[in-house]
């Protein structure tokens, strides 16, 4: 596969940014798909007021399927990072946009990319706790219908390729729209202190546990830009695979 233009959705968020930093970083053209449309404050001042090279800034929502088509002609790979934490939901339309927001929205994309003829994507999902593996979860619920299109994706053309990350926590700076730091890892050091120990008792916890957001965006930008095939044409990433990935790359 020529890597000729990555088309990333969710482009100013959290992973997405950091994917866009890395496709940058290695020259390739890359367009960054948000709602803004802009390059995130904090990169804008870590760059002393710079753009990013070879990254294209564009406004779209995903949740309007009918705006995706134009930013994919010469796409060469769709990488979608769409999603909202997940949280509770107490109303119906709370629960509907869980699941919009971490299902509909990456359908679409999906959708798009395989009209526009794109032949590779790489979808940005979650692993989820078994317990809260249920109807009442729209996180969940959400998560897996992205994941099953994805699978259609593959399905429907013999050519088509799909790579599905799966990980537990994501941890790392995070930055509000205003360029704040949120230093997650620092937050999260001592839950990830009992989740390693509890993983001596309870090793299913082990897959539940942290991977870095850099951990994450390395094997999505390598898996966007490899030009080997892609070995199954479904390929999934947990915890574990995500970071001995990342390890090796």
């Amino acid at each position: 596969m020529a890597a000729r233009k990555v088309v990333v959705y969710g482009g100013t968020g959290y992973v997405g940014s950091n994917v866009v930093q890395r496709l940058s970083a290695r020259g390739i053209p890359t367009v960054a798909v948000s709602r803004s449309g802009k390059q995130p404050q904090y990169l804008t001042a870590k760059l002393g007021g710079a753009t990013l090279p070879h990254v294209e800034w564009l406004k779209g929502d995903a949740t309007e399927a009918a705006t995706l088509a134009p930013m994919l002609d010469g796409a060469s790979c769709v990488v979608t990072t769409i999603g909202s934490p997940p949280l509770p939901t107490f109303s119906k339309d709370a629960y509907d946009h869980q699941v919009l927001m971490n299902g509909g929205a990456n359908v679409n994309v999906i959708d798009a990319a395989q009209a526009a003829g794109v032949k590779r994507v790489v979808l940005c999902s979650a692993h989820v706790w078994p317990l809260l593996q249920r109807p009442g979860f729209g996180y969940w619920v959400g998560k897996e219908a992205a994941a099953a299109r994805l699978a259609q994706f593959v399905d429907d053309d013999g050519a088509a390729e799909g790579i599905v990350l799966r990980p537990g926590t994501i941890t790392g700076t995070r930055y509000t729209v205003g360029g704040s730091a949120i230093p997650l890892g620092a937050m999260m050091a001592p839950v990830a202190m009992v989740q390693r120990a509890a993983a001596q008792v309870l090793p299913y916890v082990h897959h539940l546990g942290f991977v870095s957001v850099e951990q994450v965006a390395e094997v999505i930008v390598s898996s966007a830009v490899d030009a080997a095939p892609i070995e199954p044409r479904l390929k999934a990433y947990d915890n574990d695979s995500i970071r001995s990935f990342a390890a090796a790359a």
